[in-house]
């Protein structure tokens, strides 16, 4: 079933591609990637330039403890884009994975600005406060896109299980 044009067919682009994802998610999910990306590496390179203290106090085992923190910064970053990556993929339990996500990253922010509202500088530097206010926010844009969202998300993921369904039936036949 060739289209006019003699591009292929209609149907089969239809399938692999699958229905467009609302805006919404798709600008929650660039956000995840942008914020898990440049956090990944901000963190590395902040662990990886305060080599030199750490090697001051620790002596030899302050290596291994920047390829550890290394090791484990990559991990959390992974771990913070997955959702991002299978919301592009139109993955149903990714949107659940996403906001489980993103509530976990605010939960510890929001008892840090509290802490930090009663007790200033009690944890951290000067301008700590203004830190966790823009993390959490950083947090929640893309939380409240997805929410916003979640009806035309769910309608798109059970059109793609649909046309996946479908495809395998017909290859079958």
């Amino acid at each position: 079933m060739e289209t006019p044009e003699g591009k292929g067919s209609i149907k089969y682009s239809y399938q692999t591609h699958g229905p467009k994802l609302p805006t919404k998610t798709r600008i929650a999910a660039h956000w995840i990637i942008l914020v898990g990306v440049v956090g990944t590496i901000v963190m590395i390179v902040r662990f990886g330039f305060s080599y030199g203290t750490w090697e001051s106090s620790m002596g030899s085992g302050a290596f291994f403890a920047i390829f550890f923190l290394t090791l484990l910064c990559i991990a959390l970053g992974a771990l913070y884009l997955l959702p991002a990556i299978f919301l592009r993929k139109r993955k149903r339990w990714a949107w659940i994975y996403a906001v489980s996500t993103l509530c976990v990253a605010i939960i510890p922010l929001i008892g840090l600005t509290i802490v930090e509202a009663i007790r200033p500088h009690l944890l951290a530097g000067e301008n700590s406060l203004y830190y966790y206010i823009a993390g959490i926010i950083i947090c929640l844009v893309p939380m409240i896109l997805l929410f916003i969202d979640v009806k035309n998300y769910w309608e798109i993921t059970n059109k793609t299980v649909n046309n996946t369904s479908k495809s395998t039936t017909e290859i079958g036949q």
